[in-house]
């Protein structure tokens, strides 16, 4: 499942069932991103063990929460 081959962005790429987000540093974790209308939400894990839920009101089905959200780069950030 760890295996993420299909590219999103140039950070963030997607295997079977789950998004990698690579932010360098090692700085590495694994989730889902989803949303129904209204909500967005994702879950993630970093390789180093912390878990980091986010979820927000609206949905913009053409922009989800890639790796350059600015909420999902501050919930990384060492």
């Amino acid at each position: 499942m760890t295996d993420c081959s299909q590219y999103l962005d140039e950070r963030c790429s997607r295997g079977l069932g789950i998004v990698r987000y690579d932010f360098g540093d090692g700085n590495v974790a694994f989730g889902h991103h989803g949303g129904v209308p209204g909500f967005t939400t994702v879950a993630l894990r970093t390789v180093t063990g912390r878990s980091i839920v986010l979820y927000q009101n609206g949905l913009d089905a053409h922009d989800i929460l890639t790796s350059e959200t600015p909420f999902i780069r501050a919930a990384l950030a060492a």
